[in-house]
């Protein structure tokens, strides 16, 4: 079954984006498309690549699935290649001692054969339609942590810190702590330079679907933290022309009308958002 791109768009939160969305083929007959979303980093002190290590790292990921993914003969060898490519990328740098190391999330879908296959690592959002009903690869692991921590920034915020890099500093410990979970058991998973993390993909096979949405969960926002349109809803207007750019600005208004997040309690006042919607 053939897709055709309904959509698309990767807008940063501030000076470096560090999602970015990608697609293989013609527009009116997609071959494969992602989300990446890359992890802010929370070292002292960067690795000096691109604008951040997180920038670099998706633009690495990028990179590599546009060379892996056409031809691909299943999603799961992709992904042990792409991760293979990226601890090559890697060892070209030096990491200093206790350094958290790039990584990122990504939610996919390529046409192999006859049939779409679909993979979601990390906190990136899938939601589609299908001849099996309405398919969802959303909820994270790591979910209970995002809301500590949001608890922890409006606790913060209230005793007068503002400045979201203060917020990291202070934060830093408690977030340390939750990376060290990463791709280990009883954690979750993220793309690493690491091949633990394939253990922590999730595949799905879908059976002639249309539409479907591949999102940053800066874009999901609009579903999950402003309750601004269920799923269904979501995926029903991203098949529409146009309709992407329009959900962006309605995201950026929900957060420019709540700067303090004190209506929609958020660590980050604002996050890079990015989706790609695909239709028969």
């Amino acid at each position: 079954m053939k897709l055709k791109l309904a959509g698309h768009l990767s807008r940063g939160s501030g000076k470096v984006n560090e999602d970015a969305v990608g697609f293989i083929g013609d527009p009116e007959d997609v071959k494969a498309a992602w989300a990446l979303d890359g992890v802010t980093g929370i070292n002292d002190k960067g690795l000096g690549l691109m604008g951040s290590d997180a920038q670099w790292f998706v633009a690495r990921i990028d990179h590599h699935l546009r060379a892996l993914l056409p031809g691909a003969a299943d999603l799961p060898g992709a992904m042990s290649e792409l991760i293979d490519r990226l601890i090559d990328d890697l060892g070209q740098h030096r990491l200093p001692e206790k350094y958290d190391p790039p990584a990122a999330c990504i939610a996919a879908v390529c046409r192999i054969g006859g049939t779409w296959q679909a993979v979601r690592l990390g906190d990136c959002r899938l939601i589609a339609s299908d001849h099996c009903g309405f398919q969802r690869i959303v909820d994270f692991p790591n979910d209970d942590f995002d809301h500590w921590i949001t608890a922890e920034a409006m606790r913060l915020r209230a005793s007068g810190v503002s400045d979201l890099k203060e917020m990291v500093r202070t934060l830093q410990p408690a977030l340390f702590a939750n990376r060290r979970k990463r791709n280990r058991t009883g954690g979750y998973g993220v793309i690493e330079a690491d091949r633990a993390c394939l253990a922590f993909a999730e595949y799905l096979e879908l059976d002639d679907p249309s539409p479907v949405l591949l999102a940053s969960d800066g874009f999901f926002r609009l579903v999950d933290h402003y309750h601004d349109l269920s799923e269904a809803e979501l995926l029903a207007r991203v098949a529409k022309p146009g309709e992407i750019e329009t959900l962006y600005a309605r995201l950026r208004a929900l957060e420019a009308g709540d700067p303090d997040c004190r209506r929609f309690p958020r660590f980050k006042p604002q996050d890079d958002a990015s989706a790609v919607a695909l239709v028969a």
